[in-house]
């Protein structure tokens, strides 16, 4: 059997195993009968076609099917889902229709294509194993419909399929997953969340009553909320609470594409980000560091004296925030349950799940900082509130600290998760109130935190919301608050200035766009363009602190002893092993790693991008500057060696020549040539901070963790 019908065979006919088949040592697939038998565990099953409800629904016949849901009751051959699967089939713009199947351990999606026009629907697939092809007279008010075909068998007979909703959320997440799990898709990921964009600009201009695409509302009549699914139509006896917000309902203004997802603006309602996916997935194979060669020399393990120079943080404290340190969060991993095509899209792990915090990172990190003179907050798992976190970065009125590592879920848009559990997706008045309650205590210190750039106590311009499905059942999720560009802005606005501190940003895709840095404008700034796994995450952050604890060691030499290590496979430093069995063997090396891990240094007027300024400056070499910083440390005192290396620079290799036996030093500390008077200049200006020599580019604003003690 080909591995297609293999995969089908594992979720949709053992779904519907009978109670029999299953042991007690085992998850209980149990529910309805199989294929042979004429017992049924579901309702009365008719060929007859759907019988009219006697009621119609007032749709513009173009879109009305797109927001209708029908969820799977079960086969004429007495065949139904067993307990904790959900069978789906929903109506994409454009004619593309699903059919998704998931249960607690196996996912799988089929796609085809529908029409519908006068009150009849053509329907055809042509996977291996759901092939129907058909065209029958279907009413969208039904509360329950008879298809003529089978799911769980390609033979004749009829299916019974219940009416139902999805909300925005849980949809466009099936959209996603759909497609990462359709043998026959040739969707790409970024094409895979075009489609959920589509479906969710679908859902905003629908004119269906039932189709409740706001993240927050209650309305006069029931309506599913956004965040809610449904199997079935809405029970007109359920109340919702009230509103946190105004009594109008909000609509949606605007949805755009997220690099993992897509965000959604509305009037007068916080907006709502839908994370399709988290994270990457950890790799399945990695780079296993060998000795470089000279990771023996001692030399290496030199340090000069601390220089006493200023470009240390004034305030000398750090603050490691990790919302989803030890915690399980809920998930949306690439490859959560992920067939072969997902794990391609990936590149990674099937089996991984996600874990922020399988071990505390920061731990560590804490104590050695503590040891060089920091005073170290951490801010972890629930600690991780909005005004904790606004107290631990100085605000609202303070100094900011000299060093801050944010590890958490981030996003094209520069949002940041923090670990305000606002409450699940299907309990929109818990949210409503949560949401609420976190604004209202920092406003009661803070008034203009909710007004800031306009922003209203119904939505706030500097937090928002967003959405994240648990790992094995995208049906339901949490929302989180979420940390906006304008949070930072807002810190700004009460003095609270990151211009002589170090920020890492340890969260996904945050800087595909500008916004988050120049909101933070950071003496020395590093952050994702894309999505990173958790162990890169973690060994970046612990690498910033091990390198940077040793004196003259500044922000810029870690950022590219980073891609040094990545691009060579090569540990010299102790630090260096702090990158063993991380990085991927995929991975991109060079220019192309320089554009996924991103740095930039504030010199007081703009943002200086660490890939092509400074060591990175393309008319040197960096691999010269580094030898140059290296020989440099071979003095006691810094400025020494800067000295030293000025002495060769005037006395040899201004004028192309080398120092030979005339000058032990000159000769050693030339890198395999004659050094350019840049490479010169730019190395004794990372070893002290200061012009020691003409340079005629761009420097990076030189940050450093310990130079300053004595």
């Amino acid at each position: 059997m080909a591995g297609r019908a293999l995969r089908r065979m594992a979720l949709l006919v053992a779904v519907a195993a009978v109670v029999a088949a299953c042991g007690p040592s085992g998850p209980s697939l149990s529910g309805g009968t199989s294929p042979g038998n004429t017992a049924s565990t579901g309702p009365a099953l008719s060929s007859a076609g759907p019988a009219s409800s006697g009621t119609q629904p007032v749709l513009r016949e173009a879109n009305a099917i797109e927001q209708v849901v029908y969820f799977l009751e079960g086969d004429s051959t007495g065949t139904t889902p067993t307990a904790g699967t959900t069978i789906l089939l929903m109506f994409e713009p454009g004619g593309r229709a699903v059919l998704y199947a998931t249960s607690e351990s196996e996912k799988l999606g089929h796609h085809g294509t529908w029409r519908y026009d006068g009150g009849q629907l053509s329907l055809k697939f042509t996977a291996e194993d759901f092939k129907p092809d058909a065209t029958f007279g279907l009413n969208l008010a039904d509360t329950t419909v008879t298809m003529p075909f089978l799911v769980f068998d390609t033979g004749q007979g009829t299916s019974t399929w219940k009416r139902g909703s999805l909300s925005l959320v849980t949809k466009t997440n099936i959209v996603f997953h759909a497609d990462a799990m359709d043998p026959d898709s040739t969707l790409s990921p970024d094409e895979a969340i075009d489609e959920a964009v589509t479906v969710a600009q679908g859902m905003a201009e629908s004119s269906d009553p039932n189709v409740d695409v706001l993240p927050l509302a209650t309305r006069d009549q029931p309506a599913i909320p956004l965040a809610r699914m449904d199997r079935g139509v809405p029970d007109a006896g359920v109340e919702f609470a009230p509103r946190a917000f105004d009594s109008k309902p909000p609509q949606i203004k605007n949805v755009t594409r997220l690099d993992n997802g897509l965000h959604v603006e509305y009037e007068n309602a916080p907006a709502v980000d839908v994370a399709l996916f988290d994270m990457s997935a950890e790799p399945t194979t990695y780079i296993n560091l060998v000795p470089g060669p000279i990771a023996s020399d001692p030399r290496v393990r030199l340090d000069p004296e601390p220089s006493g120079h200023s470009d240390d943080p004034a305030n000398k404290k750090a603050v490691l925030i990790a919302p989803f340190s030890s915690r399980r969060y809920p998930g949306g991993l690439w490859t959560a349950f992920a067939p072969d095509k997902l794990v391609k899209w990936a590149g990674g792990n099937p089996g991984y799940t996600s874990s922020n915090g399988a071990s505390s990172w920061y731990e560590p990190d804490a104590e050695l900082l503590s040891k060089h003179g920091y005073a170290v907050s951490t801010v972890v798992d629930d600690q991780a509130t909005l005004a904790n976190i606004i107290a631990a970065l100085g605000g609202p009125s303070g100094t900011a600290p000299g060093l801050v590592i944010i590890q958490t879920h981030g996003d094209s848009t520069g949002n940041l998760t923090i670990g305000v559990d606002l409450g699940p997706t299907s309990d929109m008045a818990t949210v409503n109130q949560r949401f609420a309650a976190a604004v209202e205590e920092v406003s009661k210190t803070a008034p203009d935190f909710v007004t800031f750039e306009g922003g209203t106590a119904a939505h706030p311009k500097t937090v928002e919301m967003t959405a994240v499905p648990y790992e094995k059942d995208e049906f339901q999720g949490d929302f989180f608050l979420a940390l906006t560009p304008a949070f930072w802005r807002w810190l700004k606005s009460h003095g609270v200035r990151f211009d002589n501190s170090l920020v890492f940003i340890a969260a996904c895709s945050t800087d595909a766009s500008p916004d988050l840095r120049e909101a933070i404008s950071a003496k020395a700034y590093f952050a994702w363009s894309e999505s990173v796994y958790a162990s890169l995450d973690r060994a970046v952050a612990s690498y910033i602190v091990d390198s940077m604890v040793r004196p003259t060691h500044t922000a810029e030499e870690a950022y590219y002893n980073i891609a040094r290590v990545i691009s060579t496979g090569q540990r010299i430093y102790d630090e260096d092993q702090d990158f063993q069995r991380v990085f991927a063997n995929d991975f991109p090396r060079g220019s192309a790693f320089l554009d996924f891990f991103r740095g930039y240094g504030w010199n007081g007027s703009t943002l200086v991008p660490y890939a092509t300024n400074g060591w990175f400056d393309p008319t040197m070499n960096p691999g010269n500057v580094w030898w140059l910083v290296f020989a440099g440390r071979w003095d006691k005192k810094a400025g020494d060696g800067a000295a030293a290396l000025a002495g060769c620079e005037k006395d040899y290799w201004q004028d192309g020549k080398g120092a030979g036996l005339r000058d032990a030093f000159c000769n050693s500390a030339a890198p395999g040539g004659i050094p350019t008077p840049d490479e010169v200049a730019y190395a004794t200006f990372v070893l002290t901070g200061k012009k020691v020599l003409p340079y005629s580019g761009t420097p990076i604003p030189r940050l450093t963790l310990a130079d300053g003690q004595s």
